[in-house]
């Protein structure tokens, strides 16, 4: 709490109650008012506080933010809140829960040169009698929850526009930037319109202000009609930012939009049912780009990084149901993960796979319908959904939801009696460590099992809800595959022949790119597991050769990225053959992309480019290696032309991890000089991708300077140090060493980006010494609301020690055999 108390009264009906006394409780974060007399049960009393309270730099409840006025080069400061989940507390009294909704007045009284803004338009404005400030009153807001009351002041500029309902849609920057909103205003604008017709509820409020805030602990935040953004998720330059950042502010503002709804329209009743908040807010956000874009063909997308990031955590045994039991607010931030928004997101897919879009969004109105304006659980969802539809949703969902984990389905494959071939699909839960204790495997899931075959394309709408069960397909079937446009949760595990099988179908074009994404997913992870030879898999990437889909060829780079790392201390020989082996993969998509985007050519061939790219220079291509320094050259010596925007983080790391102190000096200098935000954190994400070990202790000293990187920014330099195999040992020791720092200034306000420095510099390492060193390091140190990130780390360290140690000898004789050196 940043606030202290003055004075405090309590009245009932017209009778004034004596404030005994009153106390702090830190621990439960409570404020405990005796008073001498006691209050009638059921009665209506007013409770009046007088409290000062201060603008704090911690990047939660009220806080100011720094930035360089473009004009005058100056520091200059704007005030913004960030009050979920239990920070509204820290800047006023209140019962800070979800289900304790209110109506709020705000009033701001600010400079007159300031911009106020709050969750409300404003109702009127005068200006006090100094003539230096303005009072400015805003609307009653409708009754909502503490967390999503929100304000702004600041030196701002805005663009607006009003959509086809007539609501004002407006975007505010610092002096200098608005222009960079255009884009995203649009999108918003577009976005409300859609959403306002799929839900087929109207947007309640009269505006929806978007705005970018320079330090910003979070990606955004839904306050409603006020919603705050890192810059970099909502500004966006036509010439100098890259594609990427336009899918991630058409991303971003669409999950904020649907929060509107899912979140501030109806709540979830307590953060238990945080899913109902971000697994739905993430899945309507993929569709609104799908929608407004669909020329991007986004769903692969979320199946690579949505679906993928899911299923990667839930297979851990540190894992959280979605529905996860939630007791105190210093548990609450840990769940903010990739099991509330990803995996949340990804049984909503299912589940609307499986019911039909049609009876899905029918379910969907009459739940937001019934519950709006109020607070809801998951059971209340899963009721509408049971009502369109005629089926029991709750008995379907109930194990997605409430358990923890997710099936593996055991494919086994024999000759019928009669013309046919029977398939018994055996569930059992899945582990990235592979073995199951059977107290752990008791679970039963209800799988919709989507099976396609070479003569029956269109999957069926079997739902298996038994350990093991029977399918027939005709005898001449040349292929099949469960879980087709993997709209399913889970993986599968098919008989070696009938993978093979899967594999020349994928090189015979039978397969779109979620279905290829898919095979290539679950064949890494069953090695991961223990259950798939990691030479299976090499054997299997070579159906791969003619891919030339982006997001197959980002599983694949996402997948073989993880090989590099795990077997980063293996000998010599072996990495270079590895790098060698994925050279020659990557070459003939090099060769046939170069480095120049030409005319005409689709968003994901602009996107593969830098993918290749990157993957071959890190790997050691001496031709990519080559051109990315001839081109970095005329960058840095005026050429703009030379490095397009989709390029430039690629090459940068390139260089620096191929050259010494001046190329990381000229990067560096890059970074500080550009003011684009995608761009300025390409280049900050590159500075630590050197071999050089003094250079990497350089970009890393950076993080503890806030004058030279944000404090929201630093995650971009442990990561690259994390996953540099030259870093990563120099990365853990800087965060022991530098402990103390970071929990000072992340622990009271930005607790998620203590633990992104957690993970970030543990979770690459993959040998048990490391693990046990690690934790004897956290066993001394207050752990409290970042337990659940270590652990994660340590478990994903013990299951990289045992993928190697099954594999490295196999893998290592394979390599030897294919890649001669």
């Amino acid at each position: 709490m940043n606030w202290l108390s003055k004075r405090l009264k309590f009245w009932q009906k017209n009778e004034e109650k004596k404030v005994k006394s009153y106390e702090f409780h830190q621990k439960d974060e409570t404020l405990q008012i005796k008073l001498e007399n006691e209050l009638v049960a059921g009665s209506e009393a007013t409770l009046i506080i007088d409290y000062v309270g201060f603008i704090n730099d911690k990047m939660a409840g009220f806080y100011r933010s720094s930035y360089v006025d473009h004009n005058s080069g100056e520091k200059r400061y704007m005030a913004a809140t960030q009050f979920e989940a239990t920070d509204a507390r820290k800047a006023f009294p209140c019962w800070d829960e979800p289900s304790i909704k209110s109506k709020f007045n705000i009033t701001l009284i600010i400079p007159k040169e300031l911009v106020g803004l709050s969750n409300m338009d404003e109702e009127g404005r005068c200006d006090l009698e100094d003539g230096k400030r303005v009072k400015i009153k805003f609307r009653e807001t409708p009754v909502m929850s503490t967390y999503l009351v929100a304000w702004v002041v600041g030196d701002l500029e805005s663009i607006e526009t009003k959509n086809e309902d007539g609501i004002l849609v407006r975007v505010f920057a610092t002096r200098g930037n608005v222009h960079q909103g255009k884009f995203a205003l649009n999108v918003a604008s577009r976005t409300l319109e859609f959403f306002t017709r799929y839900f087929d509820q109207p947007y309640p409020l009269p505006k929806m202000d978007l705005v970018a805030v320079p330090d910003f602990g979070a990606g955004a935040m839904e306050n409603w009609g006020l919603v705050t953004y890192r810059t970099v998720y909502l500004l966006f330059d036509e010439k100098d930012s890259s594609l990427k950042t336009k899918q991630n502010v058409t991303y971003v503002v669409g999950h904020e939009l649907a929060h509107q709804w899912f979140g501030n329209l109806v709540t979830m009743e307590w953060w238990s049912d945080l899913w109902l908040n971000e697994g739905f807010a993430t899945w309507v956000g993929w569709l609104a780009a799908d929608k407004l874009f669909p020329e991007w063909d986004i769903w692969p997308e979320f199946i690579l990084d949505d679906c993928q990031a899911g299923l990667a955590l839930d297979g851990m045994r540190s894992s959280h149901p979605i529905e996860v039991p939630v007791k105190n607010p210093t548990e609450i931030t840990q769940i903010f993960d990739s099991i509330s928004y990803s995996k949340g997101a990804s049984v909503i897919r299912m589940l609307v796979k499986y019911l039909g879009e049609e009876t899905f969004q029918k379910g969907m109105r009459a739940y937001l319908k019934k519950h709006q304006y109020c607070n809801a659980k998951t059971s209340d969802l899963w009721e509408s959904l049971s009502q369109a539809s005629g089926q029991s949703v709750d008995q379907i969902m109930s194990a997605w939801t409430r358990v923890i984990g997710y099936p593996l389905l055991n494919v086994d494959v024999k000759p019928g009696d009669d013309e046919s071939l029977v398939l018994t699909v055996t569930q059992n839960r899945f582990l990235n460590a592979g073995s199951v204790e059977p107290e752990e495997d008791e679970t039963i899931w209800c799988v919709p099992l989507r099976l396609s075959t070479s003569s029956r394309p269109n999957p069926s709408d079997d739902l298996l809800t038994v350990r093991s069960a029977e399918m027939r397909v005709p005898k001449d079937t040349l292929y099949f595959k469960f879980n087709s446009e993997q709209a399913g949760f889970y993986r599968v595990k098919y008989p070696s022949a009938w993978l093979e099988k899967l594999g020349v179908a994928v090189k015979e074009g039978k397969f779109g790119p979620a279905d290829r994404i898919g095979i290539v997913s679950d064949i890494f992870a069953l090695s991961i597991a223990g259950k798939v030879s990691m030479t299976d898999v090499l054997n299997m990437l070579s159906y791969f050769k003619s891919e030339d889909d982006y997001v197959v060829w980002g599983e694949i780079s996402s997948r073989l990225s993880t090989v590099l790392s795990v077997w980063w201390e293996q000998e010599k020989n072996t990495l270079d053959r590895l790098k060698s082996f994925i050279c020659t993969l990557y070459a003939h998509q090099v060769e046939f992309l170069g480095f120049d985007f030409k005319e005409g050519e689709s968003d994901k061939v602009k996107l593969l480019r830098p993918l290749v790219i990157g993957m071959s220079g890190k790997c050691g291509s001496q031709k990519v290696i080559s051109e990315a320094k001839e081109r970095f050259e005329k960058f840095v010596k005026g050429d703009s032309s030379a490095i397009h925007p989709n390029l430039r983080g690629t090459i940068y790391s390139i260089v620096v991890r191929h050259g010494g102190a001046r190329e990381y000096n000229l990067v560096l200098d890059l970074y500080k000089k550009v003011t684009i935000a995608d761009q300025k954190l390409a280049a900050l994400g590159a500075l630590a991708s050197s071999s050089d070990p003094g250079i990497i202790k350089s970009a890393l000293e950076l993080s503890k300077y806030d004058e030279i990187v944000r404090p929201q920014d630093v995650m971009y330099l442990f990561r690259t140090a994390g996953v540099n195999s030259h870093g990563r040992r120099i990365c853990w020791e800087f965060t022991q060493e530098n402990w103390n720092f970071f929990y000072d200034r992340y622990y009271r306000g930005s607790i998620a980006l203590l633990s992104r420095i957690v993970s970030f510099s543990t979770q690459e390492f993959s040998n048990l010494q490391d693990a046990a060193q690690i934790e004897a390091f956290f066993a001394s140190k207050d752990l409290t609301s970042i337990d659940r990130t270590v652990n994660q780390s340590l478990e994903k360290i013990k299951s990289n020690a045992s993928w190697l140690m099954n594999n490295k000898e196999s893998m290592s004789q394979w390599l030897s055999k294919a890649i001669p050196l």
